[in-house]
């Protein structure tokens, strides 16, 4: 079984190390890739000036160096990414094949092909969260730190150890809704709170609150099922199975993050990214014990709610599908458009 589930690693190393322009931030870094100067021309003042974060500007600037071609970043990202994702799936899933079958519907592809940055710093975090379980604080907060360095939104770990013993309880419930409340009210204040234009910079993909809320109600109901549903769900799966859930802490913090962005949904959205591979792993540990108990029609009801909960539309597939890899160098006009659209 572990030779079957390494031919499956090597193959997605492969899959997304060896693509061609597939994914719209994948040319974006493309092209940033090119105008970056290798490690040898990198000077320490300059590191600041860029928009990354440094030690992202530092990897690819040595890939550069080594072979001044983009594969090569995509390759080492990818083998580091999905090495990271897989042991951690391998070593705490009740069935790893289940964890990353579900991990490629829900994170997988922009992991690999949009948010590689962000993606690091949570493939950090996740063998980082044996810290937290064995209270090793220094080492916890010193690679949590690494995880900053590749992505700024990586500054909540330094808070997520607050929440690693939270349960689903009444007083949670209430918390919660005050929470939310607070939020909502707040909402129309916080243009004038935080400094929007400075995270804008350093934090790509906050524009304004405004263009943050510009979201269809099909998205929406796409959110309420990633936050509440499938969570509720869960839950309510392990009590009935009498399943102690080890990351039920991780699976509430997620809970919270994504049903925030119902009002800012790319910030939180993206913060919920540090406890999805949790959430993943938490539905297929759930999976896994219905589907042994001949329940298998529960496998394949949340595999369709999860295709339908990644909210793909035809402009989204275009982003990822044809797939090219660098052999053939295929460009899609309808993917460039998309990739031309969005930096203007």
């Amino acid at each position: 079984m572990f030779l079957y589930y390494i031919i499956i690693l090597l193959i997605t190393i492969l899959l997304f190390g060896l693509r061609y322009r597939v994914g719209i931030d994948t040319i974006r870094y493309n092209s940033f890739f090119d105008s970056l100067p290798s490690f040898d021309k990198l000077s320490l003042s300059s590191l600041l000036d860029y928009d990354y974060s440094p030690l992202f500007i530092i990897f690819m600037s040595l890939c550069k160096f080594v072979i001044n071609e983009f594969w090569l970043f995509q390759l080492l990202h990818s083998i580091i990414l999905n090495s990271f994702v897989f042991y951690f799936c391998w070593k705490r899933g009740f069935n790893p094949f289940i964890a990353v079958f579900y991990y490629f519907i829900i994170a997988g592809v922009t992991f690999n092909t949009e948010i590689l940055r962000e993606s690091m710093a949570v493939g950090i975090f996740l063998l980082n969260y044996r810290n937290i379980e064995k209270k090793k604080w220094f080492h916890y907060y010193l690679l949590s730190l690494l995880s900053i360095g590749f992505h700024y939104s990586a500054i909540i770990t330094l808070i997520i150890p607050l929440f690693s013993n939270i349960k689903f309880n009444m007083k949670l419930i209430i918390y919660i809704i005050l929470y939310l409340v607070i939020v909502c009210l707040l909402v129309n204040y916080v243009e004038d709170i935080i400094p929007i234009d400075i995270l804008a910079k350093r934090y790509q993909g906050i524009t304004t609150m405004k263009e943050d809320r510009d979201f269809t109600f099909f998205r929406y109901i796409a959110l309420f099922i990633k936050s509440v549903f499938f969570p509720a769900m869960i839950l309510s799966y392990n009590r009935k199975l009498k399943l102690h859930e080890t990351y039920e802490s991780m699976l509430l913090l997620f809970s919270i993050l994504s049903m925030t962005a119902f009002v800012y949904p790319i910030l939180f959205d993206r913060l919920s990214n540090y406890c999805l591979v949790f959430y993943v792993l938490c539905i297929s540990n759930c999976v896994s014990k219905l589907h042994s108990k001949g329940n298998g029609y529960v496998f394949l009801l949340l595999t369709l709610l999860f295709f339908m909960h990644t909210n793909i539309r035809e402009n989204n597939l275009y982003r990822y599908y044809p797939y090219h890899s660098i052999f053939d160098k295929g460009k899609e006009q309808k993917r460039e458009k998309i990739f031309n659209d969005e930096i203007m």
